[in-house]
């Protein structure tokens, strides 16, 4: 046990709705956790939007086809998140004991950007879990924002840390790293690359919101990371609809992300 004193460790936090999503981002979590020596707090969220719907007298299920709706309760999708959220429980233990990584779980109720928003502490990664219908697989998405200018070293440093931990999850999964920003920003991108030595597959600048999700949708990335204002600003929860993959975002980033609109 560490002394009351010890600093906290860092923790990967991967949150999500639904088994499916949990898994496809377990790997993420394992090579974050080893990168950062941190550990992996998995967090199943009942959502609560979800449940009100289902209780709607004419709901249905149907699946990523759109063939084969179903009746749905209240009652039976409530029996899904826990069912859900046992399955991701065991692989996370799985996962982590197999990884020799510390782990914890615990569920919440509520919305899934707001529950690990809840959850995070200074230092943590957040890791929202998603799982595309399509396969994925074309390359590590970073969406940064403006370069701090040389007075203000922190934003700099910020930034710097992005980028690396961007290039070193494309590493980790063998697949290029491709950053988005705002077109204005794209030379100052660029330079902050040179300068931390990474070697992007490609900078695409981006007019706006729009055509960020535009170009995430038609990418299908492996993974995305976002930092506070990246490529102007999008919202988390539209950044993970249209990547619909794991997306990483520091615990400081969060809030000025969410604050965006």
């Amino acid at each position: 046990m560490s002394p009351p004193d010890a600093p906290r460790r860092a923790r990967i936090i991967l949150g999500a709705t639904c088994y499916a999503d949990a898994e496809s981002a377990l790997h993420v979590a394992v090579m974050l956790a080893h990168e950062t020596g941190g550990e992996i707090h998995g967090l199943m969220v009942t959502d609560e939007t979800v449940l009100e719907a289902s209780a709607h007298p004419h709901a249905r299920t149907v699946s990523w086809t759109g063939q084969g709706a179903r009746a749905v309760s209240a009652e039976r999708m409530l029996e899904a998140f826990r069912a859900d959220a046992r399955a991701f429980e065991r692989r996370l233990a799985e996962t982590a004991r197999r990884a020799a990584l510390d782990f914890a779980f615990r569920e919440a109720r509520g919305q899934l950007i707001g529950a690990l928003e809840a959850a995070a502490g200074r230092g943590d990664l957040l890791l929202f879990g998603a799982r595309r219908a399509t396969p994925t697989g074309q390359g590590v998405v970073v969406i940064a924002g403006a370069v701090a200018g040389p007075d203000d070293v922190a934003a700099d440093a910020d930034m710097a840390a992005l980028l690396g931990l961007g290039a070193r999850l494309a590493a980790g999964l063998g697949q290029p790293l491709v950053i988005l920003v705002p077109e204005a920003m794209r030379a100052s991108v660029e330079a902050a690359c040179a300068q931390a030595g990474i070697t992007p597959a490609r900078v695409i600048g981006v007019a706006d919101r729009a055509a960020l999700l535009a170009r995430l949708g038609r990418m299908a990335p492996a993974a995305v990371v976002a930092g506070p204002g990246g490529a102007t600003g999008a919202r988390p929860e539209v950044v993970i609809e249209a990547a619909r993959c794991p997306v990483i975002i520091p615990a400081e980033a969060i809030g000025a992300a969410g604050a965006a609109g």
